[in-house]
Protein backbone atom coordinates (compact mmCIF):
# COMPACT_ATOMS: atom_id res chain seq x y z
CA UNK A 1 0.00 0.00 0.00
CA UNK A 2 2.66 2.50 0.99
CA UNK A 3 5.01 1.15 -1.62
CA UNK A 4 2.63 1.98 -4.42
CA UNK A 5 3.14 5.70 -4.37
CA UNK A 6 6.75 5.56 -3.48
CA UNK A 7 7.46 3.54 -6.54
CA UNK A 8 5.66 5.88 -8.82
CA UNK A 9 7.49 8.94 -7.71
CA UNK A 10 10.87 7.33 -7.96
CA UNK A 11 10.28 6.29 -11.53
CA UNK A 12 9.89 9.74 -12.94
CA UNK A 13 12.85 11.26 -11.13
CA UNK A 14 15.69 11.05 -13.57
CA UNK A 15 14.79 11.75 -17.11
CA UNK A 16 17.65 13.76 -18.38
CA UNK A 17 19.93 12.80 -21.16
CA UNK A 18 20.82 13.73 -24.71
CA UNK A 19 17.43 13.67 -26.45
CA UNK A 20 18.88 12.32 -29.70
CA UNK A 21 19.80 9.01 -28.06
CA UNK A 22 18.03 6.60 -25.76
CA UNK A 23 19.11 7.08 -22.18
CA UNK A 24 18.39 4.76 -19.28
CA UNK A 25 18.12 5.99 -15.71
CA UNK A 26 17.91 3.99 -12.48
CA UNK A 27 17.27 4.84 -8.85
CA UNK A 28 20.48 5.33 -6.89
CA UNK A 29 18.77 6.06 -3.57
CA UNK A 30 15.48 7.31 -2.36
CA UNK A 31 12.65 7.20 0.10
CA UNK A 32 8.93 6.82 -0.35
CA UNK A 33 6.43 7.28 2.41
CA UNK A 34 2.73 7.07 3.04
CA UNK A 35 0.60 8.94 5.53
CA UNK A 36 -2.61 7.38 6.80
CA UNK A 37 -5.00 9.54 8.84
CA UNK A 38 -7.43 8.45 11.56
CA UNK A 39 -9.48 10.89 13.62
CA UNK A 40 -7.38 9.99 16.66
CA UNK A 41 -3.89 9.85 15.10
CA UNK A 42 -1.76 9.79 11.97
CA UNK A 43 0.56 7.01 10.82
CA UNK A 44 3.54 7.43 8.52
CA UNK A 45 5.48 4.56 7.02
CA UNK A 46 8.68 4.82 4.99
CA UNK A 47 10.57 2.59 2.60
CA UNK A 48 13.99 2.92 0.99
CA UNK A 49 13.65 -0.28 -1.10
CA UNK A 50 12.46 1.31 -4.32
CA UNK A 51 13.53 0.15 -7.77
CA UNK A 52 13.03 2.52 -10.68
CA UNK A 53 14.01 2.32 -14.32
CA UNK A 54 13.30 5.12 -16.78
CA UNK A 55 14.11 5.34 -20.48
CA UNK A 56 14.14 8.57 -22.46
CA UNK A 57 14.26 8.25 -26.23
CA UNK A 58 12.88 9.97 -29.33
CA UNK A 59 9.32 8.89 -28.44
CA UNK A 60 9.42 10.37 -24.94
CA UNK A 61 9.75 8.94 -21.45
CA UNK A 62 8.82 5.46 -20.22
CA UNK A 63 9.23 4.35 -16.64
CA UNK A 64 8.57 1.53 -14.26
CA UNK A 65 8.91 1.56 -10.49
CA UNK A 66 8.22 -1.01 -7.84
CA UNK A 67 8.57 -1.50 -4.11
CA UNK A 68 7.86 -4.44 -1.83
CA UNK A 69 4.99 -3.71 0.59
CA UNK A 70 6.92 -5.51 3.34
CA UNK A 71 9.64 -2.82 3.16
CA UNK A 72 7.50 -0.05 4.70
CA UNK A 73 8.30 0.75 8.31
CA UNK A 74 6.05 2.85 10.56
CA UNK A 75 8.16 2.33 13.66
CA UNK A 76 5.54 -0.03 15.11
CA UNK A 77 5.97 -3.72 14.27
CA UNK A 78 2.38 -4.65 15.21
CA UNK A 79 0.97 -1.91 13.00
CA UNK A 80 3.23 -2.95 10.10
CA UNK A 81 2.15 -6.60 10.49
CA UNK A 82 -1.51 -5.52 10.42
CA UNK A 83 -0.85 -3.41 7.30
CA UNK A 84 0.64 -6.46 5.57
CA UNK A 85 -2.52 -8.43 6.46
CA UNK A 86 -4.83 -5.70 5.15
CA UNK A 87 -2.99 -5.32 1.82
CA UNK A 88 -2.47 -9.09 1.57
CA UNK A 89 1.29 -8.66 1.26
CA UNK A 90 1.94 -12.39 0.80
CA UNK A 91 -0.44 -12.54 -2.18
CA UNK A 92 0.41 -9.08 -3.61
CA UNK A 93 4.02 -8.41 -2.52
CA UNK A 94 4.74 -5.42 -4.81
CA UNK A 95 3.35 -2.06 -5.67
CA UNK A 96 4.12 -1.35 -9.33
CA UNK A 97 3.87 1.89 -11.27
CA UNK A 98 4.18 2.21 -15.04
CA UNK A 99 3.99 5.42 -17.04
CA UNK A 100 4.75 6.87 -20.45
CA UNK A 101 5.09 10.56 -21.25
CA UNK A 102 4.96 10.78 -25.06
CA UNK A 103 6.93 13.65 -26.57
CA UNK A 104 8.89 14.32 -23.38
CA UNK A 105 12.10 16.19 -24.19
CA UNK A 106 14.62 16.25 -21.35
CA UNK A 107 16.26 19.51 -20.35
CA UNK A 108 19.86 20.05 -21.40
CA UNK A 109 20.90 22.32 -18.53
CA UNK A 110 20.69 21.83 -14.76
CA UNK A 111 17.55 23.04 -13.05
CA UNK A 112 14.05 22.02 -12.05
CA UNK A 113 11.18 20.99 -14.29
CA UNK A 114 7.65 19.83 -13.49
CA UNK A 115 6.36 16.89 -15.49
CA UNK A 116 2.66 15.97 -15.61
CA UNK A 117 2.38 12.19 -15.41
CA UNK A 118 -0.50 9.79 -15.79
CA UNK A 119 0.51 6.39 -14.51
CA UNK A 120 -0.93 2.93 -14.05
CA UNK A 121 -0.61 1.86 -10.44
CA UNK A 122 -1.00 -1.76 -9.46
CA UNK A 123 -1.59 -2.10 -5.74
CA UNK A 124 -3.26 -4.99 -3.92
CA UNK A 125 -3.65 -6.69 -7.30
CA UNK A 126 -5.86 -3.86 -8.60
CA UNK A 127 -4.77 -1.57 -11.41
CA UNK A 128 -5.80 2.07 -11.35
CA UNK A 129 -4.79 5.27 -13.11
CA UNK A 130 -3.43 8.28 -11.26
CA UNK A 131 -2.32 11.68 -12.57
CA UNK A 132 0.17 13.77 -10.62
CA UNK A 133 3.05 16.17 -11.07
CA UNK A 134 6.64 15.04 -10.76
CA UNK A 135 9.25 17.67 -10.04
CA UNK A 136 12.68 16.73 -11.36
CA UNK A 137 15.81 18.63 -10.38
CA UNK A 138 18.56 17.91 -12.90
CA UNK A 139 21.80 18.25 -10.95
CA UNK A 140 24.12 17.46 -13.88
CA UNK A 141 24.20 15.27 -17.00
CA UNK A 142 24.13 12.05 -14.94
CA UNK A 143 22.18 12.86 -11.75
CA UNK A 144 18.61 14.01 -11.12
CA UNK A 145 16.36 14.11 -8.04
CA UNK A 146 12.63 13.53 -8.44
CA UNK A 147 10.08 14.50 -5.82
CA UNK A 148 6.35 13.95 -5.75
CA UNK A 149 3.21 13.81 -3.63
CA UNK A 150 -0.27 12.52 -4.42
CA UNK A 151 -3.28 10.86 -2.76
CA UNK A 152 -4.28 7.24 -3.28
CA UNK A 153 -7.71 5.80 -2.48
CA UNK A 154 -7.77 2.57 -0.50
CA UNK A 155 -11.29 1.86 -1.80
CA UNK A 156 -10.14 2.17 -5.42
CA UNK A 157 -7.61 -0.60 -4.76
CA UNK A 158 -10.19 -2.74 -2.92
CA UNK A 159 -8.46 -2.43 0.43
CA UNK A 160 -10.70 -2.56 3.46
CA UNK A 161 -10.03 0.53 5.53
CA UNK A 162 -8.63 -0.37 8.96
CA UNK A 163 -10.54 1.06 11.93
CA UNK A 164 -9.83 1.99 15.51
CA UNK A 165 -12.72 2.07 17.99
CA UNK A 166 -15.05 1.31 15.08
CA UNK A 167 -13.93 4.47 13.24
CA UNK A 168 -12.23 3.73 9.88
CA UNK A 169 -9.16 5.56 8.66
CA UNK A 170 -9.60 8.13 5.89
CA UNK A 171 -9.97 6.57 2.45
CA UNK A 172 -7.12 8.56 0.90
CA UNK A 173 -3.53 7.99 1.94
CA UNK A 174 -0.87 10.50 0.88
CA UNK A 175 2.19 9.19 -0.93
CA UNK A 176 5.36 11.29 -1.04
CA UNK A 177 8.85 10.58 -2.21
CA UNK A 178 12.27 11.78 -3.18
CA UNK A 179 14.38 9.64 -5.49
CA UNK A 180 17.91 10.24 -6.74
CA UNK A 181 18.37 8.85 -10.25
CA UNK A 182 21.59 8.17 -12.18
CA UNK A 183 21.98 7.70 -15.91
CA UNK A 184 23.24 4.28 -16.91
CA UNK A 185 25.51 3.68 -19.91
Amino acid sequence: MRTFLMTMVVAIAGLWANSSQAAQWAAKQGEVSYKLVHKMHEVEGKSVKVEVVAVVDASGLKLMARAPVISFDSGNGNRDAHMLEVVEGAKFPLVVIKAAVPGFVPPTTPGKVKIPVTAEIEFHGVKGVKSFELEVDLKDATTAVATFAFPVSLTTHKIERPSLLFIPVDDDITITGSITMESKP
